[in-house]
């Protein structure tokens, strides 16, 4: 399911959301992949809405976190 076109007032409000959601992440101690940073790019630029987003960045950590436990022998 794709969102409708943004505006660009829209679009500033997503970027200025998602900033405050990776600073909480950052803040915690750990950087965003590039597939999560790639999620959170469609939200910003109207390819998806943010249940979707969430949604995509849940499965991305899970998938990272299991390759994380496989690498690390855990």
């Amino acid at each position: 399911m794709t969102a409708s076109p943004i505006t660009a007032k829209e679009k500033r409000i997503r970027l200025i959301a998602v900033n405050q959601v990776l600073n909480v992440i950052r803040g915690k101690g750990y950087e965003p992949s590039p597939a999560m940073r790639a999620a959170y790019d469609r939200y910003i630029n109207g390819e998806i809405e943010w249940d979707m987003c969430k949604e995509l960045v849940k499965k991305i950590a899970a998938k990272e976190s299991q390759q994380n436990k496989s690498i690390s022998g855990k």
